[in-house]
């Protein structure tokens, strides 16, 4: 049995400090402006940090609330089949008596660069064909996908099941 787990509380202390770091750099410049410029000018300056600040509170608090970056992400591996629980999205658990061939697919998303890698799971057989997309970086990071990829391979090869990686 292989069970893979993350969680990335680091996430939400790193924000916390760059919102206090940031909220100090807008009271610094907001005093060098004042002590240089007329009220009105310096007044509106600060004011457009300010709701910056509060536009970026925002967007962290949309990722945050999306993407649940704090809590526990599992991929488990048994003799019995293979479970995946990540926060955001739905449970999938799927048998290796399900499953007669697997397909490993990297896909990238969106136009601007960065753009965002999915490596989808394929797992096919007669009957059935379910797929699960896993995002780098916010599911699992890169080294414990290509670690979930040598065990589910080594997995396939005992149980005879075809491993495709495209």
């Amino acid at each position: 049995m292989e069970i893979f787990t993350e969680s990335k509380k680091w996430f939400v202390f790193v924000v916390f400090i760059l919102i206090l770091f940031l909220m100090l750099i807008i009271v610094r410049i907001s005093i060098y402006i004042s002590s240089s410029m007329e009220f009105i000018i310096s007044f509106l300056i600060t004011s457009a940090f300010s709701i910056g600040l509060i536009l970026l509170a925002f967007y962290i608090n949309y990722v945050l609330k999306t993407y649940q970056p704090s809590k526990k992400r599992t991929f488990q591996i048994t003799d019995d089949g293979i479970t995946i629980d990540v926060p955001y999205k739905d449970f999938f658990q799927i048998n290796w008596s399900e499953i007669e061939k697997i397909k490993i697919r990297k896909e990238y998303s969106g136009f601007v660069k960065p753009r965002k890698l999915h490596y989808v799971l394929i797992f096919t057989s007669s009957k059935v064909y379910r797929t699960y997309s896993m995002l780098k970086g916010w599911d699992f990071r890169r080294s414990t996908i290509k670690r979930i990829l040598r065990v589910l391979d080594s997995y396939s090869q005992n149980l005879g099941i075809e491993f495709i990686e495209f």
